[in-house]
């Protein structure tokens, strides 16, 4: 009898618990890896939007910064370039020089005012050429001074270029840190720039072609009104030039540099003799002509 219990205990087999596919724990663990999921993605793209808005408030503070170091400097130079020889315009100079320099500085430029000064200077000309940053928050500055010197037998006249350093902080106020001191200005290039080259194979007929509405354009241009304008020209390619200012003289050259099926590139001189002045004035054009009905402009480079 106890043999028999035992065989039938181990003819039976263990049960074994399987959890389907739509237990609370396994429904659970799905909704957790959907959440971390759809969350990893949400920081992805939030991570992209917060960097490309960084980038352009680094570009826009830029732009703004150096419009202000420019107007800056140049009201620097002003009070700096100019002078009475009176006490009272002296002290006033100072007075002035010290809303963009520290004491410093201005007690420096105080004491390169002597008894011996019997002239004046007033600022005629002043241009700001170049403005670099060189540190953080430090900006050099690099302006031409056109400066004329009137002393009891006359008058004369000197340009010079010079460069500064101008210190900005977080709140875009500025300080002159260093004196105007003479440099050098951008030099005119020895390079030699290539003519524009006459497209290959151009057809005679066709040069013939755009040749005629070039000038016919050209000179009737500047008394078109801006409906007449889109005869011959896209609407917003050709600006509208004020009536009677100027008047066709010649079609100085022109040279198609592209031909694509009914589309040319043309580089062309013209020029006017402006009423104004009686000077004649030429004109330079890259122009993208189409063949519809006619020619006509429809694109400026």
């Amino acid at each position: 009898m106890k043999l028999g219990k035992k065989k039938e205990k181990q003819g039976q087999k263990e049960r074994v618990k399987h959890e389907g596919l739509h237990s609370k724990r396994v429904v659970f663990l799905w909704i957790l890896l959907g959440i971390s999921f759809v969350f990893a993605i949400y920081k992805n793209f939030t991570a992209i939007d917060r960097h490309t808005i960084h980038e352009r408030e680094i570009v826009e503070e830029r732009v703004v910064s150096t419009n202000g170091i420019e107007n800056f400097v140049r009201g620097f130079a002003r009070e700096y370039f100019s002078w009475d020889n009176t006490k009272e315009n002296m002290d006033l100079r100072v007075m002035e020089l010290e809303k963009y320099a520290n004491e410093d500085l201005v007690r420096t430029i105080q004491g390169m005012s002597t008894a011996e000064m019997t002239n004046r200077s007033e600022v005629y000309k002043l241009d700001v050429w170049n403005v670099e940053k060189i540190k953080d928050k430090e900006y050099k500055v690099v302006f031409e001074v056109g400066q004329k010197v009137i002393n009891a037998t006359g008058e004369k006249k000197i340009e010079q270029p010079y460069e500064t350093v101008v210190y900005v902080d977080k709140k875009n106020n500025m300080l002159i840190k260093k004196f105007p001191t003479l440099t050098d200005l951008p030099k005119k290039s020895p390079v030699l720039l290539k003519e524009e080259i006459e497209a290959e194979n151009v057809e005679v007929d066709l040069k013939e072609s755009v040749s005629e509405f070039l000038e016919d354009f050209f000179a009737v241009y500047p008394s078109l009104s801006e409906k007449e304008l889109k005869y011959y020209a896209k609407e917003g390619i050709m600006p509208e030039i004020h009536m009677d200012s100027y008047q066709f003289n010649t079609l100085d050259k022109v040279v198609i540099t592209s031909v694509h099926k009914n589309r040319v590139e043309v580089h062309l001189l013209v020029s006017y003799k402006s009423l104004f002045t009686d000077a004649l004035q030429t004109f330079e054009y890259n122009l993208v002509l189409e063949k519809q009905d006619n020619w006509k402009v429809i694109e400026r480079k």
